[in-house]
């Protein structure tokens, strides 16, 4: 139990997983389908990490598919102090601190998760993005998914996660 604010907060666990490191700031969650209880993948924030957990995000992979997705459709990362560290960041990794945040890893997990059903239920014939959610015809627990965090998520998240929904 905790509180927060008002109120007091009930917390049973439901999962436990070694994530390799020590979390000291990192933010921890998951993702599962909304109208079906039952976490699908978890993830700790930053774009380092174990790489062979099969129920853990692997961060410099998802880090960087956020960012080339990111500038696949447009979407700006803004840069950050902390994009390479405590040196200057290099061009490429500007906005590496913004995409390494769980929401946007595990928002994208969740969309690679139901291009790899479509592709494997013959949804080929995609030609245009904005025809993805028509042409898919995804089982219900896939169309929609929720992201449970460890605490209040960073600024700016709807609308980073915003261009991803579309």
């Amino acid at each position: 139990m905790f509180h927060h604010g008002d109120k007091l907060v009930v917390v049973k666990a439901v999962a436990t997983v070694d994530v390799g490191q020590k979390l000291e700031r990192n933010t921890t969650g998951f993702i599962q389908p909304l109208h079906q209880p039952g976490i699908r993948m978890l993830a700790t924030s930053g774009w380092s990490g174990p790489k062979d957990n099969i129920h853990l995000i692997d961060n410099e992979l998802y880090t960087d598919l956020v960012m080339k997705a990111a500038r696949s459709i447009g979407f700006k990362l803004s840069k950050d102090r902390w994009d390479a560290g405590y040196r200057k960041a290099k061009p490429e990794e500007e906005g590496r601190s913004q995409a390494c945040h769980i929401e946007k890893k595990l928002s994208l997990w969740w969309v690679r998760k139901c291009i790899k059903y479509a592709w494997r239920s013959g949804s080929r014939d995609v030609v245009r993005p904005e025809d993805l959610r028509d042409k898919f015809n995804l089982p219900d627990a896939m169309k929609e998914a929720c992201i449970f965090l460890d605490h209040t998520a960073c600024h700016g998240v709807s609308t980073s996660i915003l261009p991803f929904r579309k």
